[in-house]
């Protein structure tokens, strides 16, 4: 995904912070350690982890991790394209 308003590791994780409400974990360097819980209907409460590297030009690149597909799915196709 390329987000052209995000140029740091710090840019994305005030964005993740404040649009979708995750708590970044630890930032090395490029990359940003993140996590959060799902309080949709579908899936109260369900735990994720995002690590993301934050590449040059606002190429983000990202590893999900968590027991539910659906929430995977509702952040790459509706929540992570907002920041």
């Amino acid at each position: 995904m390329v987000v052209s308003s995000i140029g740091s590791a710090d840019a994305y994780g005030q964005a993740l912070t404040s649009k979708i409400g995750f708590s970044v974990i630890q930032v090395i360097g490029n990359e940003v350690i993140s996590a959060g819980q799902s309080n949709g209907p579908t899936d109260p409460g369900v735990q994720v982890l995002i690590h993301c590297r934050v590449e040059s030009g606002g190429k983000l690149s990202f590893t999900m991790k968590s027991h539910s597909l659906n929430l995977i799915t509702k952040l790459e196709q509706e929540l992570l394209p907002t920041l």
